[in-house]
């Protein structure tokens, strides 16, 4: 090392670095006469020779006996493929070569922020004492797998487009055919009113007494509202939660309406529950079969569903006819009937009420 730093023409700067390692020397042979002069800089004696060993690189460096921050021309010469460039702040290259597509304008565009180009690379810039480090990165493999991603995501988004349009597609047909079905189980089970409705009809255009034309009238007012209660009920079946009894409290209020118009007064009862929907429509159908047969017959009629979730029905009328009774028990076979001195009793539970 020596020889080389004379080569060099370092002179008297080659002893430099000696002085760090004299002066430990010195601090061991003073150690063995108990005189300690590490006590004057600092109290550790490793922290000492730390400080030593630094001051002796320190001074190799300096000295050049250790080579650094030198032969950059060699460095950038001998490294064909490195595409960075040293330059000053005029941007004029002091080593290395600016890439193709590289000059001072994208240079100094790239100090405030990296400059994308069109061949994929990056170029960035780095301030440093003196001037800027310019370098790029070849950023085309990473763009090719972007654009590929890019390319996936637009087909999957369209893909996704896809099965939403399929989706509201089948959705969509499957509310029509829950309508039509819908549709058609309130024919069905309305078929029988709506076929008296129009038979009353006829009768109606061809009589020619005005009160029997307005009993008529009251009749087919009644069977409507039957037919719209009914309907309105059997759509609340299919939300398939219990609910208040507000819905069969209104069905029977209109009810009773029209059958005070037909001559039968009367009143009726629902004790306040949450009920099934299936239950309320059950109810009101028992209603119906019961009162229909009352309609120009009997003074009164006394409804009440009684339990906590419409367990019990009962229809209490002065009417004492064995018929109205058998259609009663034959339309719905667990119901109960009894005639006294009064008048007639039906007794219904119906099936799923809790």
């Amino acid at each position: 090392m020596l020889r080389r730093a004379r080569k060099a023409g370092l002179g008297a700067k080659v002893w430099l670095p000696v002085l760090p390692i004299a002066l430990a020397a010195c601090n061991i042979l003073l150690s063995f006469l108990h005189i300690r002069i590490t006590s004057f800089i600092v109290n550790d004696t490793a922290v000492f020779y730390c400080i030593v060993f630094l001051a002796f690189f320190e001074a190799c460096i300096w000295c050049g006996l250790i080579q650094s921050n030198s032969r950059y021309a060699e460095l950038f010469s001998a490294l064909k493929d490195l595409d960075a460039v040293i330059c000053d702040d005029d941007y004029e290259p002091h080593y290395g070569e600016f890439g193709p597509g590289v000059g001072k304008d994208i240079c100094r565009e790239a100090e405030k922020e990296k400059i994308q180009l069109p061949d994929g690379r990056l170029v960035r810039n780095m301030r440093i004492d003196g001037g800027h480090v310019i370098w790029t990165e070849d950023m085309s493999e990473i763009l090719a797998v972007r654009e590929k991603l890019e390319d996936t995501g637009a087909e999957l988004k369209e893909r996704n487009d896809l099965l939403k349009l399929e989706y509201e597609r089948d959705k969509n047909r499957r509310i029509i055919e829950e309508q039509n079905r819908l549709y058609a189980l309130l024919g069905s089970d309305t078929k029988k009113q709506i076929s008296k409705i129009e038979e009353l009809t006829r009768a109606c255009m061809e009589e020619r007494d005005a009160k029997k034309r307005r009993s008529l009238i009251r009749h087919m007012i009644l069977l409507g509202c039957y037919v719209k209660r009914r309907k309105d009920l059997l759509l609340t079946m299919y939300e398939n939660e219990d609910a208040d009894t507000d819905k069969l409290e209104n069905a029977l209020g209109e009810s009773f309406l029209a059958l005070k118009a037909c001559g039968v007064s009367g009143s009726y009862y629902v004790e306040k529950c949450r009920m099934a929907p299936d239950v309320m429509e059950k109810i009101y159908r028992f209603f119906e079969e019961a009162a229909e047969g009352l309609v120009f017959r009997a003074g009164y009629l006394n409804f009440v569903v009684a339990g906590t979730s419409g367990s019990k029905v009962s229809v209490r009328t002065d009417l004492k006819d064995p018929d109205w009774s058998k259609s009663i028990r034959k339309s719905f076979p667990g119901a109960v009937t009894e005639t006294d001195e009064d008048g007639s009793l039906a007794v219904y539970y119906p099936e799923g009420a809790k």
